[in-house]
């Protein structure tokens, strides 16, 4: 997975569908992007993207409640937590 946000935040990958399951974590390097290899994915399940451990970071949680930090299809998953960003995987 690819994508792009602002330096030095530590992010989380999950598999929605299966109530947020880790696929891989990362941090968003000093370029402003990220990739992130996680295993394969299967068709019709909702990957997200959240926010990772901020401890030892300059970043704390308040720092991403604007919208301007939100995809088109961020979602709040109750048992699970908040999403920034989900796609629906098309094919496997």
């Amino acid at each position: 997975m690819r994508g792009t946000g602002p330096a030095g935040v530590p992010i989380f990958i999950a598999d929605v569908t299966f109530m947020g399951e880790p696929l891989g974590t990362g941090n968003i390097g000093a370029d402003g992007k990220f990739a992130i290899t996680v295993q394969s994915l299967e068709a019709q399940h909702r990957i997200g993207l959240a926010l990772g451990i901020l401890d030892g970071t300059a970043w704390k949680p308040d720092d991403f409640y604007q919208p301007e930090f939100y995809g088109p299809d961020a979602m709040q998953l109750p048992q699970v937590g908040f999403f920034h960003d989900t796609v629906l995987v098309n094919e496997k």
